[in-house]
């Protein structure tokens, strides 16, 4: 068994380097477990016949990436901006960024028009364990 292979005294040594640097489990900061929002967004593209597409094989990112890059649009909108037409433009400006580095764009064009798609997944606000599903399209091109 290796714990009786391990001497006694380098057990004190990690506990004592654990303490030391404050961010090692079990002594973190951060709990192991957090709250979770009640909503999800999540994005995909769809070709013409809205068969979505794979984002790595297509694009070269993954699904989290391009919600980071549609919140940092979203988030260099000013705050006199009517809040759809800000939505539309960050949509636009995602879609947009993912042609341009796309790895095969000569397969890209010939599945357009491109659509991206929203979709948003909710527990419902009666606490009963439901969940709310809806898509919706945010940008075509």
């Amino acid at each position: 068994n290796i714990y009786y292979k391990i001497p006694f005294k380098y057990t004190f040594f990690i506990l004592f380097m654990c303490l030391w640097m404050r961010d090692a489990y079990p002594f973190s900061h951060f709990p192991p477990s957090t709250s979770f929002d009640s909503k999800v967004q999540i994005f995909f593209v769809s070709d013409s016949l809205n068969r979505p597409l794979a984002f790595e094989p297509n694009f070269g990112v993954r699904s989290s990436h391009v919600r980071k890059l549609y919140g940092s649009y979203k988030n260099k909108c000013k705050s006199l901006e009517h809040i759809r037409l800000c939505r539309t433009k960050a949509a636009n400006a995602t879609i947009h960024e993912l042609i341009q580095h796309t790895p095969i764009p000569e397969t890209i064009k010939l599945l357009r028009p491109l659509k991206l798609w929203q979709r948003e997944i909710k527990l419902a606000p009666d606490g009963s364990g439901g969940i709310w599903e809806s898509d919706q399209i945010v940008a075509i091109l």
